[in-house]
């Protein structure tokens, strides 16, 4: 613990006379029966980097949020999961050889992707993004594919 050298004393506090009031000033005298006002608590200050902050994260998610639902016109055909099928295939009725390795089935999945999806995409070397027209034709949309796909 930190100690003062030998013969240090603490200076007494020296309190300054209030400073010089104008002659034409007009104060209102204070009543009698008026207490002086007891001190309040002291208001905590908000540190100015704060609010530039602030906004900068709302405005950020109000960005992302309305990218969100922002539809591109772009599909993404990106890997889905990989089965091994060489246990479940059997041919009835046929001559069956050998295999020589592994076999996989691999999906595709085909989707349309919205802004942050694209960007995504466009980062991903997995992910393959093509305009709507190399997909499907201008005059179909997605719910006269699923009709077709019903029928």
């Amino acid at each position: 613990m930190f100690a003062p050298p030998l013969g240090y004393s603490k200076p007494d506090m020296v309190t300054l006379p209030p400073p010089p009031v104008p002659d034409d000033a007009d104060i209102p005298a204070p009543a009698d029966d008026a207490a002086p006002a007891a001190p309040g608590p002291i208001p905590a200050r908000v540190p100015r980097w704060l609010w530039p902050v602030l906004v900068g994260i709302a405005g950020l998610l109000i960005l992302v949020l309305f990218a969100g639902g922002m539809r591109v016109p772009f599909y993404a055909l990106s890997p889905g999961p990989v089965e091994e099928v060489d246990d479940i295939t059997d041919i009835a009725g046929t001559p069956v050889y050998g295999l020589h390795g592994d076999l996989y089935m691999l999906t595709v999945t085909l989707q349309e992707v919205n802004f942050l999806e694209f960007v995504q995409g466009w980062f991903t070397p997995a992910v393959d993004l093509y305009r709507t027209e190399r997909i499907r034709p201008p005059d179909v949309t997605p719910s006269n594919t699923a009709n077709r796909a019903g029928e």
